[in-house]
């Protein structure tokens, strides 16, 4: 999972920067997919029984957070009419090879031998 610090710090609210780190783990980089606004509710707040005034009030901070996430330059929100959000993530630009990538590369480094190692 690659969470961009800068990203999550320029986030100011909890409940905004708990939906980056959610949401970075359940999409990869290059990615978009639906979820209900009442799902995104409990992997903020957790699963539990709310009144429906907890909950409508829970789904308008929800929407402030998804707008604030919008406005990172590498994810894009959409709220659809049924509830139902389209989360969008953004190819990442240079930083490291993802973890599989480097890990292959250590392999071939260890089978192959590295030019530089002394004997």
């Amino acid at each position: 999972t690659y969470i961009d610090l800068e990203d999550y710090r320029s986030l100011r609210s909890d409940p905004s920067r708990a939906l980056l780190v959610w949401s970075s783990g359940w999409l990869k980089s290059g990615q978009e997919r639906y979820i209900g606004l009442d799902r995104l509710c409990a992997h903020v707040w957790g699963v539990d029984s709310v009144s429906p005034t907890a909950r409508r009030r829970r789904r308008l901070i929800l929407r402030r957070s998804l707008e604030d996430i919008s406005a990172l330059k590498s994810w894009t929100a959409t709220e659809g009419d049924t509830s139902t959000v389209l989360v969008a993530r953004a190819p990442r630009q240079g930083g490291h090879a993802p973890a599989s990538e480097r890990s292959r590369s250590r392999v071939r480094a260890v089978t192959q031998g590295r030019p530089d190692e002394g004997a």
